[in-house]
């Protein structure tokens, strides 16, 4: 047997003797991360130049958007939504996805560098209250007078750290 396959085998070995910790480890990560499903309230974190009052006024075009959408307004910006195959997100066309939405609720709001200066995108991301293993990234392009573009919309996973 080759020098590599014993210290595999080895390997494969002492990690079974130490599995039950493990899942015991896991199993508690996992029942503290249902604890903490709860969306986290508060001020976004800001990055990439971002300032609280154009989070604000964002927040506040995009709950507009959302007000003349229900109300059967004519509304003219380009609106993407999607997710992973397997997740329940990927059933839920762009039109829904948006209107329920909650955009007072943004966590993480991040300038995204471009060299369209026409262009100005700015992403946020929102943690979903019941399911708190997937996020919504929603990148937000405002125009050159500041109107909405588009929204585009991605639920993923968070990121493992």
């Amino acid at each position: 047997m080759k020098l590599e396959t014993r210290l595999f085998a080895c390997f494969l070995a002492a990690a079974s003797l130490s599995l039950p910790a493990c899942g015991q480890a896991i199993a508690q990560g996992a029942e503290a991360d249902r604890g903490s499903a709860k969306v986290a309230e508060g001020p976004p974190y800001l990055r990439g130049g971002v300032t609280s009052s154009e989070v604000t006024d964002l927040v506040k075009k995009l709950k507009d958007l959302q007000h003349q959408l229900r109300k059967g307004e004519q509304t003219y910006f380009d609106l993407l939504s999607g997710a992973n195959a397997s997740f329940r997100a990927a059933n839920v066309s762009p039109r829904e996805a948006f209107l329920d939405m909650a955009f007072e609720k943004v966590f993480i709001v991040e300038r995204v560098p471009t060299q369209n200066k026409l262009w100005q995108p700015i992403r946020m991301s929102y943690r979903i209250e019941n399911d708190p293993r997937s996020i919504w990234e929603v990148e937000v392009v405002l125009g050159i007078h500041g109107q909405v573009e588009r929204v585009q919309m991605l639920n993923k996973p968070p990121a493992p750290f």
